[in-house]
């Protein structure tokens, strides 16, 4: 019973629902069939229960490089996120959303 009950507990704890006021960071990797390097996109949130501020990074190789930045307009780097990785899309880019485990709940 016990263990049913810290499953359970696990299991709300990564709920949309007990998740809402978090804003959780959002990567993509990218590959391109003609080429051996892949590429990463990540949205970070600079604070752990808000969305802003915010920076959208992409890193190349060993280079990473803050594309956008955002301190108070919410939406902003998720929009940015959005516009540039369709744009991979367009360069021919296959770019999959990177799933993020959290240890800190447990």
């Amino acid at each position: 019973m016990k263990l049913l009950n810290l499953w359970l507990g696990l299991a709300l704890l990564g709920s949309p629902a007990a998740m809402a006021n978090a804003a959780e960071n959002v990567s993509y990797l990218c590959s391109h069939p003609d080429l051996t390097q892949m590429r990463v996109i990540d949205l970070t949130y600079l604070s752990e229960d808000k969305s802003v501020p915010c920076e959208v990074k992409y890193t190349k190789g060993t280079e990473v490089k803050v594309l956008w930045r955002a301190q108070t307009q919410e939406g902003y780097c998720e929009a940015k996120l959005k516009a540039f990785v369709q744009k991979q899309a367009g360069w021919g880019w296959q770019c999959d959303q990177i799933q993020h485990q959290s240890i800190s709940s447990f």
